[in-house]
């Protein structure tokens, strides 16, 4: 029904383009990843690669808890169609704004293909799935419910809890896993890999 409710957002939207506020009034003001909170939020983004490295260095390190996040913006390609790759970039950084928001825990966020993003939560454990779950819905919450001039979105996300052994690529891989699943059966939600059941 979410789904539903933003194609028809989107689709009114994109009818009537001429009449949209400017566009760089719109990226100038998209000021969600600049809250208190999250200041200093992109001297935290990095390339996969790196993000890979930064992961797999804690676990080294003796880091025995922690969850990865992966997930993207959902139908990005075809919001960037509609108000045009100005408002895409707005959107990216507030979406990635708002999750730093709301998991302050996170050490490291990944950037992949625009709008694929990978959060590394160091300490976080398995006890943790519910708050997890809860916070990917106050994150929906929010952008679909933006403060600033960019239009409603959503968040795909999937998760998974470190468990002894795992390297970045494993856990990554379980993640993507719940990823894939919350995106096939309608996106705008958080799965998590809990063993061989499924959390969402």
């Amino acid at each position: 029904m979410k789904k539903q409710i933003i194609q028809l957002f989107h689709n009114m939207i994109g009818k009537d383009k001429k009449s949209e506020p400017d566009k760089q009034n719109i990226v100038d003001r998209a000021g969600e990843a600049e809250t208190a909170g999250a200041k200093n939020v992109f001297d935290k983004v990095t390339d996969q690669k790196d993000f890979g490295r930064f992961v797999n260095d804690m676990l080294r390190e003796g880091c025995e808890a922690g969850c990865i996040l992966v997930g993207d913006v959902d139908r990005f390609k075809e919001i960037n169609d509609i108000y045009g790759r100005d408002t895409g970039v707005a959107i990216q950084r507030s979406v990635i704004g708002v999750l730093y928001d709301h998991f302050e825990g996170c050490a490291c966020i990944g950037i992949a293909g625009g709008d694929i993003f990978t959060l590394w939560i160091p300490g976080l454990s398995r006890e943790k799935a519910d708050y997890v779950l809860w916070r990917v819905g106050r994150v929906n919450d929010r952008l679909l419910h933006p403060q600033k001039e960019l239009p409603p979105v959503s968040v795909s996300v999937g998760a998974a809890f470190y468990e002894a052994g795992d390297d970045c690529r494993s856990l990554s891989k379980r993640a993507n896993k719940m990823f894939y699943r919350v995106k096939k059966n309608g996106s705008c939600g958080c799965a998590i890999y809990d063993g061989s059941e499924w959390a969402s």
